[in-house]
């Protein structure tokens, strides 16, 4: 790495020598020129990319890839879940993140809400440590429904909602219209509803519009605020592709998924974003070069195991 003020002669006598020497190379560019502080989100992800560990060593020659011989999901398989599940206290395997606001020259991070979820890979280690959902799609989003339901029974424990604060569930669109949602609903009550973040997958919606259309209508009128959930940045142009921002889908906010090309994506992504920045969460901010980022473009919540609330 080279610094040099703006214009300075020595920088542009590296870059040329870079060239010199480089200009065999079959690849593309080793290296790029960043202007700073404008860019500083784009160094930190090159730096964090360069410290982050190399990928695991391949095993030798004759050896597995998993010697333990993960099998394929079954309804078999399912059904076991079923069995388990219906009667297996959950409580063990409840997990919350929290979504912070954090400002820049703020005093931390402040919770604005704790997303619940059941930690499904540690779930499959005990009660089915050889199959794996993700082998029989069509299987895997019953399973899915079915650990929706289980987390809301879970959840709608009157005295527990009413010591919760406000919460973030990532639910089927199938699971929006269960009994099971519906005993969650009454137990929270109007006020409790208003507290409650609801995410819909951008699958969903584009596999079953008019089932995304009912169930957003549905939770709009009962007083949820709504997300959509775990996009990538390669995918807003789909999803508004004549208007951006989240009037169009009827949206409360953007669950924005961080990768570290997120910084070189320029106009394009600054354009498809909403325009009320406090819409947007940045997910998966693990290092500095995501809240770098988010704070160069207006964000200030985001998820990640960087941030500890205070208290």
């Amino acid at each position: 790495m080279a610094v040099a003020p703006a214009g300075g002669a020595h920088l542009q006598a590296a870059r040329d020598a870079l060239h010199t020497l480089l200009a065999a190379e079959p690849v593309g560019p080793a290296f790029a020129i960043l202007r700073l502080p404008e860019e500083a989100a784009a160094l930190l992800a090159a730096v964090e990319a360069a410290l982050a560990p190399g990928p695991s060593r391949s095993p030798p020659l004759g050896e597995p890839e998993d010697p333990a011989g993960e099998a394929g999901f079954t309804a078999a398989h399912l059904a076991a879940l079923e069995r388990v599940l219906g009667s297996a206290s959950l409580e063990t395997f409840l997990r919350r993140r929290p979504v912070c606001r954090l400002r820049p020259g703020g005093a931390g991070p402040e919770t604005e809400w704790e997303d619940w979820h059941l930690a499904l890979p540690e779930l499959r280690a005990v009660l089915l440590p050889m199959a794996d959902p993700a082998a029989a799609p069509w299987l895997g989003r019953r399973l899915r429904r079915l650990l929706d339901r289980r987390l809301l029974l879970e959840l709608a424990r009157p005295e527990e909602a009413r010591r919760r604060g406000p919460i973030g569930l990532c639910l089927a669109l199938a699971s929006l219209t269960t009994p099971g949602f519906l005993r969650f609903d009454d137990v929270l009550g109007a006020a409790g509803r208003a507290r409650v973040v609801l995410g819909l997958l951008p699958e969903d919606m584009l596999a079953d519009p008019e089932g995304f259309a009912f169930a957003r209508d549905f939770c709009r009128a009962r007083g949820y605020r709504l997300a959509l959930e775990g996009v990538a940045a390669a995918a807003l142009p789909l999803l508004a592709p004549d208007q951006p921002g989240l009037d169009r889908l009827g949206l409360d906010l953007l669950r924005l998924r961080w990768s570290p090309d997120l910084p070189a994506q320029g106009g394009w992504l600054r354009a498809a974003l909403p325009a009320e920045r406090d819409r947007v969460v940045v997910t998966g901010a693990e290092g500095a070069a995501a809240i770098g980022w988010g704070w160069e473009e207006g964000i200030t919540l985001f998820q990640g195991s960087l941030l500890r609330p205070r208290g």
